[in-house]
């Protein structure tokens, strides 16, 4: 089963008063290494409370890596991962992904992270609200689910244990 219809022109930008995202790729290494290694501590837990990523000896490479298998998906449009850049572009404020899920509830599994001086400015909410407007308005998706966010992880863990059985329940990649 396909992520998304062959058809569908896949959203490349999406420009606000408060930032831009752009696709993901290995252009930005620099730029989201440097929000993530300065931003450690705050991003711990990003992914759920027991994924201990970033951790402090991610290299680089290792990040310049991640970035081309992110790409390489969203080319193959079987993910989508973004960066959350300002308005300029000259700094990454965090990233959004959205990645394909086959469940009874939900269509799609979106996680986003923000630096810690963008979550001080209460952005995180500002940008869940416009990614939830623009999923709505540029995607096919319906049910969308924020874990941590519309669902507690808690809750979140349950749905995974309780359908762990359950073929339809897993993310399609």
């Amino acid at each position: 089963m396909k992520f998304v219809d062959t058809n569908l022109k896949v959203p490349l930008v999406l420009k606000t008063e408060s930032f831009t995202l752009r696709p993901l790729s290995p252009k930005y290494t620099e730029m989201d290494y440097k929000a993530i290694m300065s931003n450690l501590e705050h991003l711990q837990g990003t992914f759920g409370p027991s994924i201990k990523w970033p951790t402090a000896d991610l290299t680089l490479e290792e990040n310049q890596y991640d970035l081309e298998f992110h790409h390489d998906l969203f080319m193959k449009r079987e993910e989508f991962s973004y960066i959350v850049l300002d308005p300029k572009e000259k700094y990454s404020k965090g990233c959004v992904y959205l990645v394909p899920l086959l469940h009874p509830d939900y269509d799609v599994l979106v996680y986003s992270w923000v630096t810690a001086k963008e979550a001080k400015k209460n952005f995180h909410p500002v940008l869940i609200k416009t990614i939830k407007e623009w999923l709505q308005t540029s995607w096919p998706f319906k049910k969308p689910v924020f874990p941590g966010i519309t669902i507690s992880w808690d809750e979140w863990d349950k749905c995974l244990g309780a359908n762990a059985n359950n073929p339809t329940l897993k993310t399609q990649n």
